[in-house]
């Protein structure tokens, strides 16, 4: 069996003493096949918080919880003061009836780096989030976001920035000097990103002489590629 618990939180709400609500879309295969993810027991939920000031880490347990097919299962934590790192993972179980009934465990996981921009002179910062799109022919495809957003985890929209992208070895020279906008929510879809390796990100924001410059690896998956 293959798990996916799709895991996701509106950066809006990671502000401090406010209730944020965790959102799971999960997806399970079983020999990339798609199958119903309500065949999932004993699901439990694991949210642990870690603040900048001492390092203290916090962790709270939502057990009991179920999953429908093509509903979101939600949960709420609280956004404690100098949160860095919110770390969720998804634990459960499945019956596999062919094989006598017996069960396996199947967990999927995803952290979060919270207001980082606050430990440095920076106003703005961006992460790179991957998430698994289930396809008509059974198979996923990984698609990437890049999000920008302020100090105060305010969206950055209708920032241009440039790209510098990489390709795998066997793919040539790289492809420079694109140039992508961010929407409303601060975002740019980027795509399943096939046989890119890495890709560096330039932007300047306008009145502060501060330019925000990073470079993001992609994961080799399986198969020996990236991106897709």
């Amino acid at each position: 069996y293959s798990f996916n618990a799709g895991i996701f939180v509106e950066r809006e709400e990671l502000i401090t003493f406010n209730t944020a609500h965790i959102l799971f879309r999960p997806q399970l295969q079983c020999n990339n096949v798609p199958a119903s993810v309500s065949l999932i027991e004993s699901v439990s939920v694991t949210v642990t918080l870690t603040t900048a000031v001492d390092g203290v880490t916090t962790s709270k347990r939502f057990e009991g919880l179920k999953f429908i097919d093509g509903e979101l299962t939600v949960v709420e934590v609280l956004i404690p003061e100098g949160l860095r790192t919110l770390n969720v993972s998804v634990q459960g179980r499945v019956q596999i009836y062919s094989d006598l009934g017996r069960r396996v465990d199947v967990n999927s996981s995803r952290s979060f780096q919270i207001n980082s921009i606050d430990d440095s002179d920076s106003i703005i910062h961006a992460e790179l989030r991957m998430e698994n799109v289930l396809l008509q022919q059974n198979k996923n495809k990984r698609e990437y976001t890049l999000n920008v957003f302020g100090k105060s985890g305010e969206a950055i929209e209708g920032h241009p920035i440039t790209f510098n992208f990489g390709w795998s070895a066997s793919y040539g020279k790289p492809i420079k000097d694109v140039r992508l906008m961010t929407d409303s929510k601060g975002e740019i879809q980027l795509g399943s990103l096939t046989d890119i390796s890495y890709f560096d990100i330039n932007m300047s924001v306008g009145g502060t002489g501060e330019s925000l410059n990073k470079r993001f690896f992609l994961p080799k998956h399986e198969n020996g590629g990236y991106g897709i």
